[in-house]
């Protein structure tokens, strides 16, 4: 991650004596299930919450639709030019082909946790965004190793029929955690 996140997003009126690029990128985009936390992995992402700052915090700008998943490296161009007007993106977790492509088209990618507020106040005050990054890996870039929730779902569902083939019931406990889980 970058270290110098010391950056300008204040309205277009405001931009008077800026430097062109963060007056061209006023915006930061957020990736976010409810508009509240950044905890959303990117490549999930179907919409992403556009910030800008105003003079007391942060306001929504809009939320925009992501380009629809699967479509590869052409995902995350389409993705960059979407996000022409942000200068950062927040996600809960990236791989490396959406990073390195946005990062290619001047956008910053800050891979943090927790609510967007005070994130968005670090990010702009040159904070320390260290305390905001998620503490395991998502499984998504190279040397990285995990489970989706799906891939665990399925598995535990496989031991639960070959439980129920060998013993005639199904185990009450695996039943218990499977909906839980679901």
């Amino acid at each position: 991650m970058e270290q110098n996140l010391s950056i300008y997003l204040h309205s277009p009126a405001d931009n008077a004596g800026r430097p062109a690029l963060v007056q061209e990128r006023p915006y930061v985009a957020v990736a976010s299930l409810d508009g509240r936390f950044v905890n959303e992995h990117l490549g999930y992402a179907g919409r992403l919450w556009i910030f800008g700052r105003k003079r007391d915090g942060h306001e929504l700008i809009e939320i925009r639709p992501a380009p629809p998943r699967g479509g590869g490296s052409q995902r995350w161009r389409q993705l960059a030019d979407l996000l022409s007007d942000c200068r950062y993106l927040l996600a809960a977790a990236a791989g490396t082909n959406p990073v390195q492509t946005l990062r290619a088209a001047g956008i910053g990618v800050a891979v943090v946790e927790g609510p967007i507020g005070p994130i968005l106040d670090a990010l702009h005050n040159g904070g320390d965004l260290s305390m905001y990054q998620p503490a395991e890996n998502c499984g998504c870039g190279p040397g990285d190793e995990g489970f989706t929730l799906a891939e665990l779902l399925t598995v535990l569902a496989v031991i639960a029929v070959v439980a129920l083939a060998f013993t005639g019931r199904y185990p009450p406990a695996l039943f218990d955690l499977l909906m839980g889980l679901n």
